[in-house]
């Protein structure tokens, strides 16, 4: 009896020890049960993919291992190795028919060159060699991974990638580039790639997108290239990849709007430019984006103002991020024309002092507006947010009867400003630091004078011919306009037609090439219809050139001239000679090109006895040309006069040093000696004859206006000097020094 008890004892405990064993399979699906004998230290498996399935995957990550386990199961489908000490996978076999992911990253692998563990695993979906150390590809590197849909290569150290490289990838759908040292892109990289749908390339070093680069990327939707050094984005670059949706370019070089690129992305929602070095957003510079959605362009120190229409057409912007610039000063009101969608507008830690009322009152969905730590100016500009600061007291009471903490909502619409607690008062002095919603309201007036905003510096020095730019903007209620005054009382504004020279657009002024007149103060004036104004100004110098025209000798058919003063030798290939007749003649300027180390003395032949001639030297500055100096002169039917320095006359377009009296003679001398064919003794001679002064006719002396293409005909000078034609152009849309 009691062995029979014994016994039933045994087989009970060896029931329950059965039944412990069996307790994990209860439950599960024949299908997930994976019996197999597991590598050592390992784990195995049948764990949930990246690609939403369930594979049978040995774990082995983070054991320091120095090569891959060669016992691995033969029908393992996902095998994970990240966090080991591999530091090479070259002669590996992985007699691995079925794997699909493979994860290496976190190794110490430095080549994936000859023989690859990866190579020829047909089955692979995923792999991931993120976080290691190589420095190269080879077109072999990936040879036979026909079906490899995610490739995971970011964070390494890769220079160089074999023009063929990805060639065999053709069902590559994710690449993920980031964080090596790429310099260039090369368009074969992406030849072979029809299905990329996602394409990563920040944290590089590129400089330049090659044109064509990712044309054939026909289903390309997701393209980051954050944080290289990228300082533009040109049409060619982007081409063929309309179907982009979302468009990562942030902390690049870019200094404007890549507005034309842009318009052929007609799919994006989504454009992220943070980080670059915009100072001013234009009208129309994000258009034709018909189903962009959401817009980020923050931390850009650079950022100055928004301009009018700079997110004009916008129909389906309902998040703008445009916060953290800390020199963002200005935000017209009118920016946001027809973008009726805009539910979030995020504009906080700026450098605004005002946010005009006709933003809200343009944009009906409205909701979320975030316009703390911003230095508001508390006059007549803040007054309507105080207004609906006081509205929202009976609209948005809470059961205790105090105001939602964070929020107001205003009496347009669902607005509400987040931690309207922070909305402070900046100016005027007196409001300093005091809340916004805290000021009575009738401290606030309705209307006030203009307030100019200047974006320049100080002063300024330019060399003649520079394109100039300054930029001016204003608040104020009513809206004030702005107008410039230059040095010698110059008005310009929007409708100034007098000179092509000056251009006006929205309170920017551009000179396209500066001249001395331009010397001196230049005032932005805002004013409104109700006589107020305010004032803000710079001051313009514009540097001359110290050369002078010099009259030398003349007969009744030919004059010799030459050149001097110190700058003619810095730069002597942007002066030009020209002569023509005097006005009142249709004749066109004839001109000579100087060149360096070329004599500066030069004798016009066949010229019309008893006539008025102009001679001028200009600059070429630009595609512009300033005359410098002109003298007139009569040819005489007598012998060669010899003129006197004293009885030159110049132009006053721009100051010279004086020329010393050394300077003239030797001039005289060695030009006497070039055109006298006499024996040396007749030459001493005519150096002791006394001279004949040259006087100029009274009221002669013109300025070069124009010069045209036309061939020499009859001009002598020596054999080294040749003969150019010159055009002339006004330079368009020049910007000059940037504030800064």
């Amino acid at each position: 009896m009691r062995s029979s008890n014994n016994l039933l004892l045994h087989l009970t405990i060896l029931g329950l020890s059965c039944l412990t064993l069996t307790t994990a399979e209860v439950g599960k699906d024949p299908a997930e049960i994976w019996n197999t004998t597991c590598v050592s230290n390992c784990s195995c498996a049948i764990k949930n993919t990246d690609f939403g399935v369930k594979l049978k995957t040995v774990d082995c990550h983070n054991l320091n291992l120095l090569s891959i386990p060669s016992d691995l199961p033969l029908d393992t489908e996902a095998l994970l190795l990240q966090g080991n000490d591999l530091t090479s996978v070259e002669n590996t076999i992985l007699p691995l028919p079925q794997l699909q992911h493979l994860d290496l990253s976190y190794n110490n692998l430095d080549s994936l060159q000859e023989v690859s563990v990866i190579r020829n695993l047909t089955s692979l979906r995923y792999l991931n060699l993120a976080n290691n150390k190589l420095t190269s590809l080879s077109r072999d590197s990936f040879s036979g991974l026909h079906n490899l849909n995610k490739l995971f290569l970011s964070n390494n150290a890769l220079q160089q990638i074999e023009p063929e490289t990805l060639d065999e990838l053709s069902s590559l759908r994710s690449l993920f580039l980031q964080e090596n040292r790429l310099t260039s892109l090369n368009p074969q990289w992406f030849s072979n790639l029809p299905y990329l749908d996602e394409l990563t390339l920040s944290a590089n070093q590129l400089r330049v997108l090659p044109d064509g680069v990712f044309r054939p990327l026909r289903k390309l939707t997701k393209l980051s290239l954050n944080s290289n050094n990228i300082n533009q984005l040109t049409q060619a670059a982007i081409h063929g990849i309309e179907n982009l949706e979302f468009l990562y370019f942030d902390n690049n070089n870019l200094t404007v709007v890549p507005t034309q690129t842009l318009a052929n992305l007609t799919n994006l929602k989504i454009l992220s430019l943070n980080g670059n070095k915009f100072q001013r957003l234009d009208t129309g510079s994000f258009h034709d984006l018909p189903v962009l959605a959401e817009l980020n362009l923050n931390n850009m120190p650079s950022l100055l103002f928004v301009d009018a229409g700079a997110f004009k057409d916008l129909s389906s912007l309902t998040i703008l991020q445009l916060h953290d610039n800390i020199n963002l000063t200005y935000l017209d009101a009118n920016a946001f024309d027809n973008v009726p969608k805009l539910s979030m507008l995020y504009i906080h830690n700026n450098n605004l002092m005002a946010l005009p009322e006709e933003i809200a009152k343009s944009s009906p969905h409205l909701q979320d507006i975030s316009f703390y730590h911003n230095p508001i100016h508390c006059d007549c500009n803040a007054r309507w947010i105080r207004e609906w600061m006081e509205r929202a007291k009976d609209k948005t009471k809470d059961t205790n009867g105090t105001v939602t903490p964070g929020h107001l909502t205003n009496h347009y619409s669902r607005l509400q400003f987040q931690w309207s607690d922070r909305l402070v008062c900046d100016t005027p002095p007196a409001l300093n630091t005091k809340v916004l919603q805290t000021v009575p309201l009738e401290s606030f007036s309705k209307t006030c004078a203009p307030t100019a905003l200047p974006f320049f510096n100080a002063s300024y020095t330019l060399e003649l011919g520079d394109p100039f730019t300054i930029h001016c903007r204003a608040i104020g209620i009513p809206t004030p306009n702005i107008h410039y005054f230059l040095g010698q009382g110059k008005k310009v504004n929007e409708t100034s037609s007098d000179s092509d020279r000056y251009q006006f657009d929205r309170g920017s002024l551009t000179i396209t090439h500066v001249t001395q007149s331009d010397t001196g103060a230049v005032v932005c004036i805002a004013a409104n219809n109700r006589s107020q104004y305010d004032t803000t100004s710079t001051r313009l110098k514009v540097k001359g050139k110290n050369v002078k025209i010099l009259p030398v000798g003349v007969t009744e058919n030919m004059v010799t001239v030459a050149l001097n003063g110190s700058d003619l030798n810095k730069t002597v290939e942007k002066f030009h000679l020209s002569y023509k007749l005097s006005p009142g003649s249709d004749q066109d300027y004839k001109l000579i090109h100087i060149l360096p180390n070329n004599t500066q003395i030069f004798t016009i032949t066949e010229l019309q006895p008893k006539t008025m001639y102009i001679f001028c030297i200009t600059y070429e500055h630009n595609n512009y040309n300033h005359n410098l100096d002109c003298i007139n002169i009569s040819t005489d039917s007598k012998v060669i006069k010899e003129l006197h320095n004293d009885n030159i006359s110049t132009s006053n377009d721009v100051k010279f040093n004086d020329v010393t009296g050394t300077t003239v003679v030797t001039v005289i001398f060695v030009c006497v000696s070039v055109l006298t064919v006499l024996a040396v003794t007749l030459a001493f001679v005519r150096r002791f004859k006394q001279r004949q002064p040259y006087k100029e006719p009274d009221g002669m002396v013109y300025r070069l206006g124009s010069i045209s293409n036309i061939t020499l005909d009859s001009l002598y000078s020596p054999p080294s000097t040749p003969i150019h034609n010159l055009k002339t152009s006004l330079v368009k849309n020049a910007y000059g020094p940037s504030y800064a």
